[in-house]
């Protein structure tokens, strides 16, 4: 504990010396320029605009970096249709259920492929 507050002494006597010279060192129209508020005024309004600016970089950046949310996918294409809560307890799983997805799905394929089985046989 003793180290401790010696160093700190230590430490806090050096930026004294240093910010006496510093001082020193200024001019005059320094000085007095470094005493008014309009000074630090126009420090903070600096360094407020400084961090609003490094605010709206970081926003863009975590923009760039957040996914729009849309996996690329625009549309689904259901298979089965969801059943009703009676029709859930009726239904029993098993090839009757995937007959029915399949019946679902030939309608859009059947046109198509009777068509020239009808044009071969009117021939």
């Amino acid at each position: 504990m003793l180290a401790v507050l010696c160093g700190s002494l230590l430490i806090s006597r050096l930026s004294a010396e240093v910010g006496q010279s510093r001082w020193r060192a200024l001019s005059d129209d320094e000085q007095k320029k470094l005493g008014s508020p309009d000074h630090w005024l126009n420090n903070l309004q600096q360094l407020g605009s400084a961090v609003a600016s490094l605010g709206e970089g970081l926003t863009g950046i975590v923009k760039q970096l957040k996914p729009a949310g849309k996996s690329g996918v625009t549309s689904k294409k259901w298979v089965r249709p969801e059943l009703e809560p009676s029709d859930a307890a009726e239904a029993e799983p098993g090839p009757s259920s995937s007959s029915e997805a399949q019946a679902e799905e030939t309608p859009e394929t059947t046109p198509a492929t009777s068509a020239p089985e009808s044009e071969g046989e009117a021939r």
